[in-house]
């Protein structure tokens, strides 16, 4: 969701699942802020939904899109 013309905001649900185990669901919010229109930093926080989820998290990240090919 767009909250100004280089701020967004997220929410989400998302899982991990392996063969032979537990699932880890987790929901998380966080923000993004559009630097340039090839440069994005975000952070995010959440809380896992099942036993083998971590109890609260924070992370966060740089997105840098470059033209590999023509």
């Amino acid at each position: 969701m767009s909250l100004a013309e280089r701020l967004a905001m997220f929410v989400e649900a998302y899982g991990f699942t392996k063969e032979k185990s537990f699932p880890d669901h987790r929901f998380d919010a966080g923000v993004t802020y559009q630097l340039t229109n090839d440069l994005q930093f975000d952070t995010s926080g959440g809380f896992g939904l099942t036993d083998i989820s971590p109890d609260y998290f924070i992370s966060a990240g740089v997105s840098l899109r470059f033209k590999a090919f023509k």
